[in-house]
């Protein structure tokens, strides 16, 4: 972080690091998404916003690429974002039965089957793609804002079980 370099990250607290392409990194950070040209080691912030002119300006604690080349993007406060790089729309992704509101999310994963799965301060999500919101884990998700299904972190074993991090 260098505060007079334009090339440079606009803070010093980077959350979540993932690899775009062999010569770049998408860096979350307290300030929001850049990314990060590994061969002149400058960086650029994204600047995005969804068609109702909605931003991103919470922290970014988690970022995922997904097999199509989506950019998951899990928020402190903002909820859960889908980034489609190649038509540079982004879109807030909304959650069934529930609100997202501010409810940390603190990683995002897919698993062998394709599956997105979202760890919260709530509890456990999954991704619906035929509907296109998320949908609560029940009984892993806290619909009162009560966090004591709180998810950390989460990894797909080599079988397929998924383990979760409270």
């Amino acid at each position: 972080y260098q505060p007079d370099n334009k090339q440079s990250l606009g803070n010093n607290f980077v959350r979540s690091i993932a690899e775009k392409s062999p010569n770049h990194l998408y860096i979350g950070t307290d300030d929001g998404l850049y990314i990060m040209d590994k061969i002149t080691a400058s960086f650029q912030k994204i600047e995005l916003s969804n068609s109702h002119t909605k931003t991103i300006n919470s922290a970014i604690n988690a970022l995922h690429i997904d097999r199509q080349g989506n950019l998951w993007i899990a928020t402190m406060s903002q909820g859960i974002w889908k980034y489609n790089p190649t038509t540079n729309k982004i879109v807030q992704l909304q959650l069934r039965g529930a609100t997202l509101g501010h409810n940390a999310t603190w990683t995002i994963l897919q698993d062998r089957s394709g599956i997105i799965w979202a760890a919260t301060r709530l509890g456990l999500l999954r991704f619906n793609e035929q509907q296109a919101h998320f949908e609560i884990v029940r009984p892993l998700f806290s619909e009162i804002g009560d966090s004591q299904f709180e998810i950390l972190s989460m990894r797909e074993d080599p079988k397929g079980d998924l383990w979760l991090g409270t």
